[in-house]
């Protein structure tokens, strides 16, 4: 039944909603359980959905996030192999990535780049060590096996490494779990749609970002732009993935690395005049799944009387 209401939010009238991204008809993520790992599972049993995930009413707080990101001209990302889920609330510690990510700040010193660390699982790009420095028309690059000692000075760990292919795609979701619940309930279940519906994009969960209330976080870094979002769900990740610049994926666009507020602004009003519109069920249904399938449920659907996803 459970991917039985997957597909049926792609033929189902209510779906119209659903489709710019509604908040609430993607209200639980248990409907997603096609798509989720035992860890996934596992890490957000114990947290309360109506709290912390995609139940919470945000419905009078998506505006408040739309270019809200503080202009940085890079993002630097440490690797680790420490599951997100045992990230300490501040990343003060002394695990190998702890102690990277404070020599990587020290030699970033007060430059305007944001600094976390992410796990990657199951990817052949990136492995524990290694560094990922992102920015805005640009190839993301890559220095391998960095420790705290071999730090390169803040120019190299810029412009230095090895450039990644254009074409790369990088979708990370904050799943920074014992900083902010909310973070730890929508961060893996995004993780875990992305891998399914997203191929050939290296997904991975990163910490703190800033802005707990407007999970579910998802940077989406690839030749399109270094951009961030809030209030990401599993029905509206392919659109904003897309850049499905729809009036719902817009207000959701936290800014662009690089980009002022009001360049931001500009490049909202730019995005919605070239490419806007209200998102259509139909795109829905072709970026998750396929539409024939869903079709074919349908008519079982009215025929047994399954209920509605909500």
């Amino acid at each position: 039944k459970a991917t039985v209401s997957v597909l049926n939010w792609c033929v189902h009238p209510r779906t119209r909603t659903m489709a710019t991204g509604d908040w609430n008809l993607a209200c639980d993520a248990k409907v997603y359980e096609p798509f989720l790992s035992p860890e996934t599972v596992r890490d957000i049993e114990a947290l309360d959905s109506a709290d912390c995930g995609f139940c919470r009413d945000v419905s009078t707080d998506v505006k408040g996030c739309q270019g809200d990101l503080k202009k940085f001209t890079h993002h630097v990302v440490v690797v680790t192999d420490q599951a997100a889920a045992e990230w300490a609330p501040k990343l003060e510690g002394d695990t190998a990535a702890e102690v990277l990510l404070r020599g990587v700040t020290d030699a970033l010193g007060k430059a305007p780049v944001k600094i976390s660390i992410a796990e990657f699982q199951n990817n052949g790009v990136v492995r524990a060590g290694d560094v990922l420095v992102f920015a805005s028309g640009a190839a993301p690059r890559v220095h391998r096996g960095v420790t705290a000692p071999t730090v390169p000075s803040l120019e190299t760990l810029l412009n230095g490494g090895t450039a990644l292919p254009d074409n790369s795609v990088f979708i990370m979701a904050c799943a920074h779990t014992k900083r902010d619940a909310r973070c730890g309930y929508a961060g893996p279940v995004l993780c875990d749609t992305a891998r399914a519906r997203a191929p050939g994009a290296t997904v991975g969960k990163i910490s703190h970002i800033g802005g707990h209330a407007y999970a579910g976080n998802l940077l989406v870094y690839d030749a399109t732009g270094c951009d961030w979002f809030g209030y990401v769900n599993p029905a509206n990740l392919v659109p904003i993935v897309k850049r499905d610049w729809s009036p719902e994926i817009t207000r959701r666009w936290r800014g662009r690395l690089g980009a002022t507020k009001e360049e931001h602004a500009k490049l909202v009003e730019q995005a919605v005049a070239e490419t806007g519109g209200p998102t259509r069920t139909a795109q829905l249904c072709k970026y998750g799944v396929l539409a024939a399938i869903a079709a074919g449920l349908y008519t079982a659907h009215v025929q047994k009387g399954w209920r509605n996803p909500q």
